[in-house]
């Protein structure tokens, strides 16, 4: 847990408007393809699917296009009209336990990358258990903390984002938290290819560069290149060519690096599908 960590009324300044960016970046399409994969192998067309913290609600959309009846949580203010507006999504915004869906209604409830943004992460998951079907199954996803990624980078680390995520969670933290529960343990992965190797590029040049996250930034077009070139600061400056030149030359590797770690389970993402008890 972080400590000290912000209060609930502190927290929405690490989450101004153009955090998530104004559009799906392509690595973000990349991503939601590859957890759509993920998500299909256990719903079927009519399945009932709610996505806690859905973003954008990419995933949700592919979802909804083989058939599921998709429902989605967004505190985001951007990415939750793009899901309503363009994609057709029935979207809340509010936490989960502020939502009251009946007990009992969804076949499949997805968690990717929100758990630790939470401030009660075993209450949510006891709510999540609460709404799920008898053998109901949930997907939960967060950043690995006892990764080789972490070990390497330290406080370097992008998938770290402190102070936004309060939780970081190792294998049996959240195992035993699912398991508190009220959940089994159904499937353990250890990497995510597409997270992890963005996570290693944008880590390598936290080490590197002063002007921190900027790849990252520039990709979800939270700073333009443009502006970078018309501020005068020439650190900036090389920061943003070194930045767009590493992603070029180092992203590939940092792919088969990632590959190459998914064949012992030991990526910097853990992924957990866990079925509710009956």
């Amino acid at each position: 847990m972080v400590n000290p960590r912000p209060t609930v009324d502190e927290i929405g300044r690490y989450y101004p408007d153009l955090y998530y960016g104004e559009q799906p970046f392509l690595y973000e399409k990349l991503d939601a393809s590859s957890r759509f994969k993920q998500v299909r192998r256990y719903v079927k067309s009519g399945d009932r699917v709610l996505d806690v913290g859905c973003g954008r609600g990419l995933v949700l959309d592919k979802l909804k296009n083989i058939g599921c009846d998709v429902v989605g949580t967004e505190l985001s203010e951007h990415s939750s009209k793009y899901a309503r507006e363009i994609l057709g999504i029935d979207i809340l915004r509010k936490n989960l336990e502020e939502c009251s869906f009946e007990s009992g209604s969804f076949d499949c409830v997805t968690m990717f990358h929100s758990l630790e943004h939470l401030y009660d992460p075993l209450g949510a998951l006891r709510e999540v258990h609460r709404i799920l079907k008898p053998n109901g199954r949930a997907l939960v996803e967060v950043p690995r903390f006892d990764s080789i990624y972490s070990s390497i980078f330290k406080d370097k680390w992008f998938h770290l984002d402190v102070p936004r995520h309060l939780y970081h969670f190792e294998d049996k933290t959240l195992s035993g938290m699912l398991k508190k529960a009220g959940f089994e343990v159904v499937d353990i992965k250890k990497y995510a290819i597409m997270y992890d190797s963005f996570g290693a590029l944008q880590s390598l040049l936290n080490c590197i560069c002063h002007d921190f996250n900027l790849l990252n930034d520039l990709n979800t077009k939270r700073k333009l290149p443009g502006d970078i070139f018309q501020s005068g600061d020439m650190r900036q400056k090389f920061d943003l060519v070194l930045s767009f030149a590493a992603q070029g030359v180092l992203y590939l590797p940092m792919v088969f690096l990632a590959y190459a770690l998914m064949l012992f389970n030991a990526g910097g993402t853990l992924r957990i599908w866990a079925q509710k008890k009956v």
